[in-house]
């Protein structure tokens, strides 16, 4: 009579099973491990055609494939360019060619007089500078810092990618689910129309139960065709999420719903803000920044007291090489140089008013810094009382659906016996079937919120 029975809900197996010793340890020792749900559902797509894609494959792309990724890559391949062109202006340059030159008609001599002569000159060598400057010196170190916060960026922008990746597809998993719920239900809604209008032929019916039973299965196919409606729409945002052929229709590979647990709802709040502030790399790109800027502050501080030195050979048109008047006629000729220099930019008012201005962008940063800390703060007890919360709802919709269950059971049979009405048979589907969503929903949310969790720690989702 009913498929139902024999699936019993693509959630349940209505007696939970425990998580397997090969799944992942949770990250933190729970006292009291989550209740596993495991589902039954069928190999084969919800949908005709679907493209089969897994947990995994999904977490894969999102590090990937996603615009967010590609820009936070971007931002370090610039930051390490500028961090080579800081190290680049601490080390000498270099001139290596030749020069021609020559001069005829009127030229002033050393005491002023204009006097007419030919000349000409000839020079092949190189020429090359050591600069020593203290900001230049502050500069290298400041990008250094600033390479190390787009690296923590990028981190976070992957993690970030991973976690909303991964409730993406549990949203298309439990869309999937709730589609052979519906598909179930208009089953035994289909079933019970039978009876109803076998038992009007043979005079132990009335006609109105039939009526009953028919506006039944009309509802299921509604639920049907708005839970398809649902699947294909998870699968066009994942499919956008991970930059993929919105086109297709993808269909979550795994063959069962049950929560999984890497961090245990129990765990004590001072642990995890311990753990994600200690590991997130959005707190440690903030750290570096704030870094980047005391150099930044330093360097304008104590910068104009440090003179800057010059060194080199090279200068007055010369440098190492030969010289002469033309290539047959070339000498020797070394010219070396140094110099110590102390800027002063507007009588000192310039130095000043930098030193100002670089104090005042490390106090921002330091602002910024503790706003960035408190935010992570907020983020994770937000996700812990996700956790938390569905947690406890698995239990809960677990109890709603086998009372669910027990009751289309009493109600069922009370119709047989002809004791019983089609509308205590309706009513108790509908519950079940209500009762069997709310499970799927708090089960994906669950393992929705762990995902987000793991994030808010600082944690690399696993694949």
């Amino acid at each position: 009579m009913r498929r139902l029975a024999a699936l019993s809900l693509l959630v349940l197996g209505a007696c939970a099973a425990r998580e397997t010793p090969e799944r992942r340890r949770p990250l933190f020792a729970s006292s009291e491990p989550v209740i596993a749900v495991v589902a039954s559902a069928p190999p084969a797509p919800v949908i005709s055609g679907a493209v089969p894609i897994d947990l995994p494959s999904v977490l894969a792309l999102a590090g990937e494939k996603p615009n967010t990724i590609r820009l936070a890559r971007e931002k370090l391949a610039l930051a390490d360019a500028l961090e080579d062109t800081s190290l680049a202006g601490l080390l000498p340059s270099l001139v290596v060619g030749g020069r021609f030159q020559r001069h005829n008609g009127t030229i002033q001599d050393v005491g002023g007089a204009f006097i007419e002569t030919t000349k000409q000159d000839t020079f092949l060598g190189g020429t090359g500078e050591v600069v020593l400057d203290a900001s230049g010196v502050f500069a290298y170190l400041r990008e250094r810092q600033r390479h190390e916060a787009a690296s923590a960026d990028l981190e976070a922008a992957t993690n970030e990618g991973a976690g909303r990746a991964a409730a993406a597809y549990f949203e298309l998993q439990g869309a999937e689910a709730e589609v052979e719920i519906a598909r179930d239900g208009l089953v035994h809604a289909q079933a019970f129309e039978a009876i109803a209008a076998s038992r009007e032929r043979n005079k132990v019916g009335i006609a109105l139960d039939t009526l009953r039973a028919q506006a039944e299965v009309a509802r299921a196919r509604q639920d049907v065709i708005l839970s398809e409606e649902r699947a294909r729409v998870a699968s066009i945002r994942l499919a956008t999420l991970l930059r993929l052929d919105a086109t297709v229709t993808l269909h979550a590979a795994d063959d069962r719903v049950r929560p999984v647990t890497f961090v245990a709802p129990e765990t004590p709040v001072a642990k995890l803000v311990e753990t994600a502030l200690a590991a997130h790399p959005d707190i440690h790109a903030a750290e570096r920044r704030v870094q980047a800027a005391d150099l930044e502050d330093d360097a304008a501080r104590l910068g104009p007291f440090v003179p800057l030195v010059r060194a080199g050979v090279g200068g007055l048109g010369g440098g190492l090489g030969y010289d002469g008047t033309n290539l047959g006629a070339l000498r020797d000729r070394e010219d070396y140089y140094m110099a110590v220099e102390l800027h002063l930019d507007g009588l000192g008012l310039g130095e000043v008013a930098r030193a100002r201005a670089a104090g005042a962008r490390l106090r921002a940063e330091r602002v910024r810094a503790d706003d960035v800390k408190d935010e992570v703060i907020r983020l994770v007890l937000e996700a812990r009382e996700a956790v938390r919360a569905r947690s406890a709802a698995i239990q809960v919709a677990r109890d709603e659906l086998d009372a669910a269950t027990e009751a289309r059971s009493i109600a069922e049979k009370r119709l047989e016996q002809g004791t019983g009405i089609a509308l205590d048979v309706i009513a108790a589907e509908d519950e079940r079937t209500r009762a069997a969503s709310r499970l799927v929903q708090a089960i994906t949310g669950y393992d929705a919120a762990q995902y987000a969790l793991l994030v808010r720690l600082g944690e690399p989702p696993p694949r």
